[in-house]
């Protein structure tokens, strides 16, 4: 992911529910088993962790 696309990235974890960044870390991580290109993989494993992280920060705060 370039460096332009991260900050609506990190937009779109502000705004979206919990639904929505479930939804999207399911997608993103059966997508990661099917890439080959190792550096592609890397930057989808770093967005599953980042939401993740966000997931895990939401539970705290409640």
């Amino acid at each position: 992911m370039s460096r332009q696309q991260w900050p609506a990235f990190f937009a779109f974890l502000e705004k979206a529910s919990d639904e929505d960044l479930v939804s999207k870390r399911d997608r993103m991580a059966g997508f990661a088993a099917t890439l080959v290109d190792k550096g592609v993989r890397e930057d989808v494993r770093k967005i599953v962790k980042t939401i993740e992280g966000e997931m895990l920060s939401r539970l705290l705060a409640e």
